[in-house]
């Protein structure tokens, strides 16, 4: 029998999109969810107990999320929000146990009613406040609720799916939003050398310049005389906010092996200290005193100090710096903000589901599954959605959107397979 073959091509589908619908508002959506179908979700929120070591088991249906590997905070709090499909079970069982026990003895219990004992939270209504429940002669304070992925706590929920990966790495499978730093050219353009002096006073210095930012080294190269010329531009890129420092260094090159090169003046200078150029064009040339370095200059000679360097120093904010494909860009606004054109709208990204996806990893006891997550990028704009954890038709449904300064851009998505256990 041939093997099945992958079907790729298009296939409509009926979402049932539209946001809050019905005794609310019967015309249409009525929050920022609606290019995704709505999900619903049993949040509970476990905030602290009045108990030393105390650990809070919670379980619905055949799904059970606990806080035993968290760690508390200063307050003896968690302050742990967990998701449940609310589906998967009749009875939410809430159980305080005793930590300093090796088997945790069961202080305390409190069953919910998932059709009646818990109410229903649409954003933007309050939040539901903590209370504290009896728990034997313990106390456990929480909140539990019905909620959609509109809820402000859905980012950093810990969902029942979720519940075999370890506290450590269950923030892998949170939702993230990341905004990459805009990208700054730095252009130093080293001009000439005035009234250099090398250690030997008898010979001729051959200079050349080391210009560092960062981890980045650039060199002109190398000029005799006392004067020497260079005119030579070494560009760097930073990044917002432009606090770092370009370090200049000018070394005599003594017998032709980099080993044996004098350092024989410093210079340093910050990058907000630079001229900002924002229209095409270059700055000033400007000559900038030399420092000795230390311990170099013999007792009581003062020559050093009037040694200078002519430089154009310039954050170049006029421009854009590509980091991705030029034919693909999401991006071609200039650094400095002031140059950016007008908003011409908002791009917005509905992130249903997938399905058929191939299993990716096997574990001992045979089982084969796929944790998957989506990445979406617009301009310096990085969105990811949760990982849904072993499933082959994950379903996501967040939404997410973008400022659009240029029609002529492109919006990118990848589909992403993670190890997380």
């Amino acid at each position: 029998m041939a093997d099945k073959k992958d079907d790729f091509s298009v296939k409509k589908i009926s979402p049932k999109l539209g946001g809050e619908k019905g005794i609310r508002n019967p015309k249409g959506p009525t929050s920022s969810h609606d290019l995704v179908e709505q999900m619903e979700f049993l949040y509970v929120e476990v905030i602290k107990a009045d108990t030393y070591n105390p650990i809070v088991e919670i379980t619905l249906g055949n799904y059970k999320s606990s806080t035993k590997t968290l760690t508390l905070g200063p307050n003896m709090e968690w302050n742990q929000v967990f998701a449940f499909d609310k589906t998967k079970g009749d009875v939410l069982s809430v159980t305080l146990k005793d930590g300093r026990r090796e088997n945790g003895t069961v202080i305390g219990k409190q069953d919910f009613k998932v059709a009646a004992d818990i109410p229903f939270r649409v954003p933007p209504d309050a939040r539901i406040a903590p209370l504290w429940y009896s728990m034997g002669n313990m106390e456990l304070m929480m909140s539990v609720w019905f909620g959609t992925q509109a809820d402000e706590v859905y980012p950093r929920a810990w969902f029942a799916d979720a519940s075999e990966v370890s506290a450590s790495c269950v923030r892998n499978t949170r939702p993230k939003l990341y905004l990459a730093p805009r990208l700054c050219y730095v252009r130093v353009t080293i001009v000439s050398g005035h009234d250099l002096i090398c250690n030997d006073v008898e010979r001729t210095p051959s200079v050349y310049v080391r210009a560092t930012l960062g981890v980045v080294e650039l060199y002109t190269e190398v000029s005799l005389g006392s004067n020497p010329s260079w005119n030579q531009d070494l560009i760097f890129v930073a990044s917002e906010p432009l606090e770092e420092t370009v370090y200049i260094t000018l070394f005599d090159k003594v017998n032709g092996q980099p080993h044996d090169d004098e350092c024989i003046g410093v210079l340093n200078k910050k990058l907000s200290e630079m001229n900002a150029v924002k229209v095409p064009g270059s700055a000033p040339a400007l000559f900038y005193d030399i420092e000795p370095p230390v311990n170099l200059e013999p007792a009581g000679d003062s020559r050093r100090f009037a040694s200078r360097i002519k430089m154009k120093l310039a954050t170049d904010q006029a421009y854009h710096v590509f980091d991705e494909c030029l034919q693909y860009s999401s991006d071609y606004r200039a650094f400095a903000k002031g140059l950016w054109p007008d908003l011409l709208g908002k791009l917005e990204i509905g992130i249903l589901g997938a399905t058929g996806l191939q299993p990716m990893k096997e574990w001992r006891d045979g089982r084969r599954s796929t944790d998957a997550y989506v990445v979406a990028k617009y301009g310096n704009k990085w969105s990811r959605t949760r990982t849904v954890v072993g499933s082959f038709s994950p379903k996501w449904n967040e939404q997410f959107s973008w400022d659009v300064y240029d029609k002529c851009t492109t919006h990118s998505e990848s589909s992403i397979i993670t190890n997380l256990r």
